[in-house]
């Protein structure tokens, strides 16, 4: 039965629509010798088309995501990262590779591990692991914690899996191993395959209904942690690095405060012996503006306190439209 089953399997040739995590856990002919058979597994595996059925699933995980109430973030990592560098493999190495999909996949456990251990060395008192701040985010031995981090799954982009091939050197193995033997010169050099992931991942936080505020937090830490340090395997040599992409609410917000900040510059830049000709123009632009109430409430500030220091507060206080800043800062 185990040699028919085997003869079968030797018969499946490579296709790129094979399900990634499946083939290179179980599919490694080894026809050619064991080097030969890795070096084609590797190549096969950058090959991979994403799965059709992902991309609407996908979809799916955004809208479950919504229902749940996750703030989520678009993570990109900057090179290349590798999850599950050792875990067990048909090679010496692996990398973390979604079961049913074949996608490559942050765990959340990974990202909760990555956010803790950041504010454990590097943030004040509080964030030290066993601390209130810590216990209450991350969790102890009795409290599961207030966040809960979802697995980052890959935001489809494109035909195939950004999977890459690698390789690392060792040039010492038998110093490294259990022999001790000392390094030298003449000592062969040991190749070593493995596949990284690239691409942008979308990363979700959820908590208890009040507490948003707390998510805001966790994801500066995550954003510190991917920027500083990094995920994964091999992050000494630059894997794992990431930053989080803006969102359009974001962006939209970037370019509101660089708007309020030049039109409080320039209200600012006005001499004294000028504020009486033109100060009105400066309301009509507050008056017209379509940006936010907070925003307006900063360009209203920044034109009444330009009038007192002009020492014009009393000669405009009659004024409708100066009545009328008034009133919006007070409402």
């Amino acid at each position: 039965m185990q040699s028919r089953r085997r003869q079968i399997l030797s018969e499946i040739g490579f296709e790129d629509e094979v399900n990634a995590s499946l083939w290179f856990d179980k599919f490694m002919p080894d026809d050619e010798g064991v080097d030969k058979a890795k070096q084609k597994l590797v190549s096969e595996i950058t090959k991979v088309k994403v799965p059709e059925i992902y991309k609407s699933k996908f979809e799916q995980w955004k809208m479950m995501l919504k229902g749940v109430g996750a703030k989520t973030k678009v993570l990109r990592v900057d090179q290349r990262m590798i999850i599950g560098l050792g875990g067990e493999s048909v090679l010496e190495t692996s990398i973390k590779l979604h079961r049913v999909y074949g996608v490559p996949f942050i765990p959340g456990s990974a990202l909760k591990g990555l956010a803790a251990s950041y504010a454990h060395r590097h943030l004040s008192s509080g964030w030290k692991r066993g601390e209130k701040l810590h216990n209450l985010v991350f969790g102890s031995q009795d409290f599961a914690g207030l966040v809960k981090f979802y697995d980052a799954m890959l935001i489809p982009n494109g035909d195939r899996l950004p999977l890459h091939k690698e390789i690392m050197t060792v040039h010492h193995s038998e110093y490294y191993g259990d022999s001790g033997k000392p390094p030298a010169d003449w000592d062969d050099p040991v190749p070593i395959l493995f596949v990284s992931a690239s691409g942008s991942y979308l990363v979700a936080l959820s908590c208890e209904k009040g507490l948003e505020k707390v998510l805001d937090r966790v994801f500066e830490i995550l954003a510190l942690a991917f920027e500083e340090e990094g995920i994964g395997a091999k992050t000494s040599s630059g894997y794992g690095r990431g930053r989080f992409e803006k969102s359009e609410d974001e962006v939209n917000i970037e370019k509101e405060n660089i708007e309020v900040e030049k039109f409080i510059s320039r209200v600012s830049a006005l001499r004294s012996n000028e504020v009486a000709g033109q100060i009105y123009n400066f309301y009509l632009e507050w008056k017209n503006s379509p940006l936010s109430d907070e925003s307006r409430r900063k360009m209203a500030q920044a034109i009444i306190e330009k009038i007192r220091s002009a020492g014009r507060e009393k000669k405009s206080q009659d004024k409708q439209w100066y009545m009328e800043l008034l009133s919006y800062l007070t409402k």
